[in-house]
């Protein structure tokens, strides 16, 4: 506390040197070596979309592939640039008439696709192990990953619902499960 009872800036929020100080240090110290890539098929949402750079943006992604009717950014979706809050434009994205194919595409590349869906023979996140070349997965907001993707996904996670909802929003799982890759 500051003698006139203030909070200092150690028990205040951060703000301009001091959180850019505050980010590099726990960049050094959290970053465990994992590349992801997001992967996102047919998410029409713009503002799951725009979450989905600011997600991408906060663990550092390689790339954000929009797949299928995803939304995309560009001068008539301001809504998803209120969103994105600017990292459309500083995260490589690109997008793919097939999800499917994109991962197949990365898995060429040596990429292992992680489908963000309650299937049959998926795992809660929590237990999964990640490989570090890895593409998450995450699909629409009402019918979720298609079979034909899931197909092309060796490895598939769920969060564990403890509530009366059936899952979470789709940029919620992602960033459950993204900061779970990053810091197992």
């Amino acid at each position: 506390m500051m003698p006139d009872g203030q909070p200092g800036r150690e028990d205040g929020p951060l703000r301009g040197t001091d959180l850019k100080r505050f980010h590099r240090e726990a960049r050094r110290e959290y970053s465990g070596g994992s590349e992801i890539t997001i992967v996102c098929e047919n998410v029409q949402d713009p503002v799951n979309v725009g979450t989905v750079f600011r997600i991408g943006d906060a663990v550092h992604v390689r790339e954000i592939v929009l797949a299928g009717t995803s939304a995309l950014p560009g001068p008539s979706r301001r809504v998803l640039t209120a969103a994105a809050r600017g990292k459309e434009d500083v995260i490589p994205w690109r997008h793919a008439p097939e999800a499917a194919a994109a991962l197949r595409e990365l898995a060429a590349g040596g990429v292992t696709a992680c489908a963000l869906e309650i299937a049959g023979n998926a795992v809660a996140y929590h237990e999964a192990a990640y490989p570090r070349r890895l593409a998450l997965v995450v699909g629409n907001e009402e019918y979720g990953v298609t079979r034909r993707t899931l197909a092309a996904c060796p490895l598939r996670v769920f969060v564990p619902m403890f509530g009366r909802g059936r899952s979470l929003n789709v940029a919620v799982s992602l960033a459950v499960v993204a900061y779970r890759v990053l810091l197992p």
